[in-house]
């Protein structure tokens, strides 16, 4: 099966100057070919439009959603998904850091799988008192039911 055209990575995000330079690096990056960011900002009262802004000047494959009043998290993420031209799309939350191949190995896992509708990873959670935790995907694998499986995964 070849590769999708455009993977999209969607990144809300509301106040988050802070962390989202780490995140939006980690995503121009990437070594799978095609990726389009998507970038919403709900209105952040934060220098983070001025990031948002500045990222896209410097990178084509990024695409701002321009918001007008504050959505929410559930609303804007649900907007994100709406304006994905991509076949496969993913989160990319502020302060959340990729490998290179990140990407790569998610999308190649759906498609070796043609029946697979999520892919996932493990995922190293730093808390903010420094302790970090493994957070493991395993026991989706053995939910048969589609829906309970992407339950399970929020």
């Amino acid at each position: 099966m070849p590769p999708p055209e455009v993977n999209v990575a969607l990144v809300p995000s509301y106040n988050s100057a802070e962390f989202l330079h780490k995140t939006l690096d980690c995503l121009a990056r990437q070594t799978w070919p095609n990726l389009e960011i998507l970038i919403a900002d709900d209105c952040s009262t934060d220098t983070t439009p001025r990031i948002v802004e500045a990222f896209a000047r410097e990178h084509p494959n990024v695409r701002v959603l321009p918001r007008s009043r504050n959505l929410g998290r559930l609303e804007s993420s649900n907007d994100l998904m709406a304006n994905a031209t991509g076949e496969l799309c993913f989160f990319a939350c502020h302060g959340d850091l990729f490998a290179p191949t990140y990407v790569a190995k998610l999308a190649s896992a759906l498609l070796e799988s043609p029946s697979a509708i999520l892919a996932c990873s493990r995922v190293d959670v730093a808390e903010a008192d420094g302790q970090h935790r493994l957070s493991a995907c395993e026991e989706i694998g053995a939910i048969e039911d589609r829906v309970r499986r992407g339950l399970a995964m929020v």
